[in-house]
């Protein structure tokens, strides 16, 4: 015969007022920062370029191989 499991209802847990508020708090945040724009794009190019830059420099390194006595 097959055993029965009990299963418990979760316990439900009341908040306290200056936890409700923390969250209130928390949520408006994330609302605020939603609502900013992203960074301007010319900034985000000039990263980019910037990028690109480094990377084409390391190429060399990452390609050069040492021989043996060097």
């Amino acid at each position: 015969m097959a055993s029965q499991e009990r299963i418990e209802k979760p316990k439900q847990t009341t908040s306290t007022e200056a936890e409700l508020e923390q969250l209130a708090a928390d949520d408006a945040a994330v609302q605020e920062a939603q609502s900013k724009p992203a960074a301007d794009l010319s900034d985000l190019d000039d990263l980019l370029d910037e990028i690109d830059g480094l990377l084409e420099e390391q190429e060399i390194l990452t390609n050069y191989r040492q021989r043996g006595g060097e």
